[in-house]
């Protein structure tokens, strides 16, 4: 497990780096987070927020859900490193993010 902990660090820490390049954008407190709790408690922590993350919504109001961290650890590599309660939040989060798109003016 110790193995795959560090391989889903760095999966967000590539993503943050995504996020920071292309969407201009530094999830300062995601970065935070891991390195305070380390990446699978850090995700725990994430998804379980009520009504999500701010990360989240500007994943969202981005139209790049598949750099949230709902997504990351729906990813069937790092899925055994979290509860199936954690993953169904996760699947219901972006379930309803998808079924409500944002509005583009």
């Amino acid at each position: 497990m110790q193995e795959l902990e560090r391989q889903l660090r760095g999966r967000m820490m590539d993503v943050t780096r995504i996020c920071q390049k292309e969407l201009r954008w530094n999830p300062t407190r995601a970065v935070q987070m891991i390195n305070e709790h380390g990446a699978a408690e850090a995700a725990r922590i994430m998804v379980l927020t009520p009504n999500g993350t701010d990360g989240f919504a500007r994943c969202w109001e981005e139209g790049r859900l598949e750099l949230s961290v709902e997504h990351i650890i729906l990813e069937p590599k790092f899925s055994p490193l979290f509860t199936e309660d954690v993953l169904q939040v996760a699947r219901d989060r972006l379930e309803q993010a998808r079924l409500n798109p944002p509005r583009r003016t």
